[in-house]
């Protein structure tokens, strides 16, 4: 599960004034990405107040965070990607994640990401109160739901394109998905995600 452990806020009170309670980004990209964030954060929800934790990407260019509402603490798990630009993404989601893998060249011979960090961009454009499978949970997991593929992020390339496959977990409880992105040579990306079965009781 995804731990979120720094804290801030933007309490009308203070007129929209951020503060980090935790470890802050120490790297000058990390820094002006939350800067950025904060200005966002300002504008867009005035008077929220969250729990927020920087995602230790390597996808250059992008910078990840994900965050929780103080006051709705079920459900509201949600991220936000800065570009190197200095600006927040907020267009369509695909669209977005499209510009992303292009500027990684996720369908080249040598991407400037990993796997799991293509996955975590996916997570974070795609959808809300959903973070990365944890390996560590696969025994769990297994145990509850029928079937054996679970495995960490792959991507696989071939003819000029390439398939990213990843499991989730949805929510706070145990609910597995698994999304498969089919990338084209010209980084169109289109998702199918299917749920495994829960086993039946003996």
């Amino acid at each position: 599960m995804l731990a979120l452990g720094a804290w801030l806020s933007a309490a009308a009170s203070t007129a929209g004034c951020y503060t980090m309670s935790a470890d802050p980004p120490r790297d000058a990209e990390s820094r002006r990405a939350l800067r950025v964030l904060k200005r966002h954060l300002r504008a867009s929800r005035p008077g929220a107040k969250f729990y927020l934790e920087q995602l230790r990407l390597s996808a250059p260019g992008w910078t990840v965070f994900a965050g929780e509402d103080q006051d709705v603490r079920h459900g509201s798990l949600r991220y936000w990607v800065v570009r190197a630009d200095a600006s927040v993404v907020t267009g369509e989601p695909l669209v977005e994640l499209s510009h992303a893998y292009r500027s990684l060249a996720a369908v080249g011979a040598n991407p400037s990401a990993s796997p799991e960090d293509l996955a975590w961009l996916a997570v974070a454009l795609l959808s809300r109160d959903t973070a990365l499978l944890d390996p560590r949970d696969y025994p769990r997991i297994r145990a509850l739901y029928e079937g054996d593929e679970l495995a960490p992020p792959e991507l696989v390339r071939q003819d000029g394109a390439a398939t990213l496959v990843f499991w989730v977990n949805v929510g706070r409880g145990w609910s597995p998905s698994r999304y498969e992105l089919q990338i084209s040579a010209d980084y169109k990306v289109t998702v199918s995600v299917t749920s495994p079965q829960l086993r039946q009781k003996r």
